[in-house]
Parts: structure tokens; C-alpha cells; sequence
């Protein structure tokens, strides 16, 4: 049986994503590394493995394709 992954998301914006890290290195370079982070995730899980994505804030839909 196959795992099912439940991916909680916060859409990629400057400002509002590691925000402790945009303290040292500022929001831009901040939402980048978030960006790196949530492909690498992506990159990790199998193919064939069912993954629904949940994330906020809900009108972000276009930013999260």
C-alpha cells in the first residue's frame, strides 16, 4: 500500500515565507530559499505516490502552479 502525502504549502511571497531567515538575508533572497525548498519536497516524493497539496492563502491558486 502506498502512502498518501499531504503537502501544507504557503504561497511563495516575499515577506511572508521564512520569515526568521528573511531577518539575516531579507525577504527576496527569503522566498527563493522557500521556492528551492518546496521543489526539492516535490522532487523527493515518488510519481506514482497520491499527493494532494493544500495551501494558503486561498486565492494564491495561480501562484502555486
Amino acid at each position: 500500500m502506498k502512502p498518501h502525502i499531504l503537502l501544507f504549502l504557503k504561497a511563495p511571497r516575499p515577506g511572508f515565507v521564512k520569515t526568521r531567515l528573511a531577518k539575516d538575508g531579507g525577504d527576496e533572497k527569503a522566498c527563493q530559499v522557500y521556492r528551492q525548498l518546496v521543489r526539492l519536497t516535490l522532487s523527493q516524493i515518488p510519481k506514482d505516490w497520491p499527493t494532494t497539496i493544500f495551501f494558503a492563502p486561498e486565492e494564491a491558486r495561480p501562484e502555486m502552479m
